[in-house]
């Protein structure tokens, strides 16, 4: 997979950071170029990536099982996205990205932006609630 930043009509350019708390932060991918850096950076060193649904990806730290808490919200994104077709949880911070046709990174749709941001949102004031 490459990580070039070519843009379908309704990407944006933005990937989303989701830490182990559930707070979401937005990263700007680079409008030509590469992006493996800002993944990099995103994630805290190698990347891993996991096709979560067509048009969407999720990366990951390479090592993340051995340096990183669970990150909950991340799993349980995966396993909702998944159809539970995985059996696995994800450690650390996770960066959300689209993907165009051609298997190249691009920014986030805004649909798939905002579900993002909806999921989560629910996710934590679930857990505030208790």
């Amino acid at each position: 997979m490459t990580t070039s930043a070519r843009q379908p009509a309704e990407a944006t350019q933005v990937a989303l950071r989701l830490d182990v708390d559930g707070s979401l932060t937005a990263l700007t991918l680079p409008e030509t170029g590469s992006s493996l850096k800002v993944l990099q950076r995103g994630v805290g060193g190698t990347v891993d990536v996991v096709g979560v649904r067509r048009g969407m990806d999720m990366w990951l730290h390479d090592e993340g099982l051995f340096i990183y808490e669970v990150n909950k919200f991340a799993t349980t994104i995966a396993h909702e996205l998944l159809d539970g077709n995985i059996h696995q949880s994800f450690h650390g911070p996770a960066v959300f990205t689209g993907v165009d046709g051609e298997g190249d990174t691009v920014g986030l749709s805004v649909p798939d932006a905002k579900y993002l941001a909806s999921i989560v949102a629910d996710m934590v004031s679930r857990l505030a609630r208790g």
